[in-house]
Order: C-alpha cells, then sequence, then structure tokens
C-alpha cells in the first residue's frame, strides 16, 4: 500500500497493524495535512461481520466530537478497498506507557480523568465502547489522552423523546466525520440488523480480561459496563497488574463474574485510600452498587486531584483510628470515646454540651488571633485534645465539636480521609 493513493490521500509509510486493520500514514492532498488511514485487510474484505465492524466504528466515532477522542475525519472505499481516515496522533499507548508498571499518581490522575471525560461525552450521545483497554487508549507527546477503536462499539437508539438522536442513530456521522456516499441508509441497517443479531446469539463482545459481569454473562451491556472496564484500567494503572486473572480464558471470565479483586493499596502501599474507593466502586458488580454515570467517576477524581496537589499529607489522629488530610471531618460513630458511651447518652449529654462551650472558646480566640496572612491552600490539622478529667466521654468529644465548627465555615473546605 505504500506509495498508493486512496481518493486524494497518498500513502506514505506503515505505522502498525491490528486485528481490524492496518493503519498506514498519509498525506491529504486536498487539505494538506497529515493523516492516519486504517485499511480493511484484503482477507477480510469478503468477511461480511468484520467489514461491518470496520464500518460501525466510523459510524460511532465519527458522531463524537470531543479532544479526548481520536477524530474520525471519514471513510471510503476504493477499488474494493475499505478505510477509514483519522487523525494522526504522536506518542504511543497507554499499555506502553504502563510497560506493566505501576504509574505514579501526577501521571495517572490526568490521564485517568481525561479518559473519563472521553466516556462521558460517548456515553452522552449513547455511544458505548466496549472494548475499553489500555491497547484503545493513547497518549500523545503532549500528554493528552485519546480514546482509540470504537469498532466494538454500540450506538443505543434514542430514548422516546430526545431530538432525532443529538446527530446519532440518525445521520452516520456527527461533528466533524463522514460516512456516506450512496447506499449509506443501507449500510447503517445493515450495522443495526448485524448488532441485534450478535447480541440476540448471546455473542460475547470485547477483550476478556476487561469485560464486566455482564458482558461476560452474555448479557445486554449498558454505560456501566465501559465504566467497570474503565476500573480495571484504573485498577492496572495502579498496580502493574490485573485484578481478573485465570489460567484460560474461562477462568478469568469466572473471576470476573464471582470474586472480588484484592484492594489495589494491597500491591502498592502509597495508593490514595479514595483512590482504591473509586477503583472498588468502578468494579461492583451489581450494576446498583456501580458508578452510574462516567461524570460522577470524574468528579471524584477531579476532587482526589485537587487534594493531591494540595500537598495534603494523610496523618492518623492517636486512638481514633481515623485518617485525616488537613482539616477533617471525623464520623462520631468510629470514634471509640463516644461509640463506647452509647448507652450512658446522659454524661455524654453534658459531655457534649462542655464541648461546644470550648470549642466556642478557642473558635473566638482563632477569630480574635491577630492575622497571620494565611494563603489558599493553607491547612488546618485538628488533632485530639488530652483529657485530665478521668471521663471517657471527653476524650474525642471537644475534637469532634471543634470540627463540626469549622466545618460550618464557608471560607474552610473539609477534607474527609
Amino acid at each position: 500500500m505504500v506509495g498508493k493513493t486512496l481518493s486524494h490521500f497518498r500513502i506514505t509509510a506503515k505505522i502498525g497493524e491490528g486485528g481490524m486493520g492496518v493503519v498506514y500514514r498519509a498525506d491529504d492532498e486536498r487539505l494538506r495535512r497529515t493523516v492516519a488511514i486504517k485499511v480493511l485487510p484484503a482477507e477480510l474484505m469478503n468477511h461480511e461481520e468484520r467489514r461491518l465492524r470496520f464500518l460501525r466504528e466510523a459510524q460511532a466515532a465519527a458522531a463524537l466530537n470531543h479532544p479526548n477522542i481520536c477524530t474520525i475525519h471519514e471513510v471510503d472505499s476504493q477499488d474494493g478497498v475499505d478505510f477509514l481516515v483519522m487523525e494522526l496522533l504522536d506518542g504511543r499507548t497507554l499499555r506502553e506507557q504502563m510497560n506493566h508498571c505501576p504509574m505514579p499518581l501526577k501521571s495517572l490522575l490526568p490521564i485517568a480523568m481525561q479518559v473519563g471525560e472521553a466516556l462521558a461525552a460517548a456515553h452522552e450521545h449513547r455511544v458505548l465502547h466496549r472494548d475499553l483497554k489500555p491497547e484503545n487508549i493513547f497518549i500523545t507527546t503532549q500528554g493528552t489522552a485519546k480514546v482509540l477503536d470504537f469498532g466494538l462499539a454500540k450506538v443505543l437508539a434514542p430514548d422516546p423523546g430526545d431530538v432525532a438522536g443529538r446527530g446519532v442513530g440518525g445521520q452516520a456521522a456527527g461533528a466533524g466525520g463522514h460516512v456516506g456516499g450512496a447506499g449509506a441508509g443501507d449500510l447503517r441497517s445493515r450495522i443495526d440488523t448485524m448488532s441485534r443479531e450478535l447480541t440476540l446469539q448471546g455473542k460475547v463482545f470485547g477483550t476478556i480480561a476487561y469485560m464486566s459481569p455482564e458482558q461476560a454473562r452474555g448479557h445486554a451491556t449498558t454505560h456501566q459496563s465501559d465504566l467497570f472496564a474503565f476500573g480495571i484500567v484504573l485498577y492496572e494503572m495502579a498496580t502493574g497488574r490485573q485484578p481478573f486473572r485465570g489460567d484460560s480464558d474461562a477462568e478469568t471470565l469466572a473471576s470476573i463474574i464471582r470474586e472480588e479483586p484484592v484492594p489495589a493499596a494491597t500491591f502498592a502501599g502509597d495508593i490514595p485510600p479514595e483512590l482504591d474507593r473509586i477503583i472498588g466502586k468502578c468494579l461492583e458488580k451489581d450494576l446498583q452498587d456501580r458508578y452510574h454515570h462516567a461524570d460522577e467517576l470524574v468528579a471524584d477524581l477531579r476532587r482526589l486531584r485537587r487534594t493531591t496537589d494540595s500537598g495534603v499529607k494523610t496523618i492518623r489522629t492517636p486512638g481514633t483510628g481515623v485518617t485525616i488530610g488537613g482539616a477533617a471531618t471525623i464520623d462520631p460513630s468510629a470514634t471509640p470515646g463516644v461509640a463506647a458511651t452509647r448507652g450512658r447518652w446522659r454524661p455524654l449529654l453534658l459531655g457534649a454540651g462542655l464541648a461546644v462551650v470550648m470549642a466556642g472558646v478557642a473558635t473566638t480566640w482563632w477569630l480574635r488571633r491577630p492575622v497571620v496572612g494565611l494563603e489558599p491552600g493553607d491547612l488546618v490539622v485538628v488533632a485530639d485534645f488530652e483529657n485530665k478529667t478521668g471521663r471517657p466521654e471527653y476524650d474525642t468529644a471537644p475534637r469532634v465539636a471543634f470540627e463540626h465548627l469549622l466545618a460550618a465555615s464557608t471560607f474552610l473546605d473539609v477534607v474527609r480521609g
């Protein structure tokens, strides 16, 4: 193919090859730009299912216009050769960047947020990826994450009352792409028919190690299936290993369906508890317990990044078993001093009243102290008060009350560890 011309694209070099096509670098002689062209291998030209999957990639991805999704410029056919024209990316895949090793948090979080935003955009346009994995996430030399390869994507039918599918399910190409020519409507019809037939046959889509439990069972997939796959990718980014493994595909599928993954922090002690929680919520077997929307996941990642960028270090307060970072709120039910006095509510009520008075005095002092020029990002760490009364109910009550007063301030962000 090198040296040949497809339409107005002159192929100059081979970039790579995969199961669904060969990718070349090409010069767009009409618009004077360099692009990437994916060509369906000759041996698959007469394989109807593969050909329709290849064209479905154009249909799904061309409907999306997002900085973290690889742009499809057009799809065409010449002399029996089907090809996709895409933006040319310079960099390497997430798989190559990880190289089977854990990623530092400062690299992991920006990439994770961008992939999450790409999924949120795809899901908003009713497009499911269904094959998210490190090989399908590209990191450019500028550090931008791009989600690739929508060859297994599914375009959901619009809900009743939706406005003509937001450009999806109506026109095959949405923002920036072109899928058309004679018979374009027939092509879309055959793609949709093929998708329904494979679903009815219970055919499993995707890569085994990155499937959701519902995919592994051959059930209908939803946007939450993509979030499960994203959780597996996050786990691998954080630990350098996959959460579900087996000696065979069948054992791996069984692990995905039945087994709970070992917490990521087990393999990397510097993983923040919040990241472990986020990963765990992505990997919930029950859809009700999993993230419902990619936006929720991105919001949690963004909060974690803000906490990390602020330089907050976690500390453990004596006698509470609760980790806090910066100014923190403590769940009173997790405090031994409070838990031990259940059933002795009168002394505790008196202790709490005393604690509020003490906290009020402390707050008054705080507000009247000389201004020391606090800057944004400064931290206030609430530690334990020393109890010399001999009354165990006073061990933690003053600190808890003081934290609640701080939480009421409009000038402080309370960080729960």
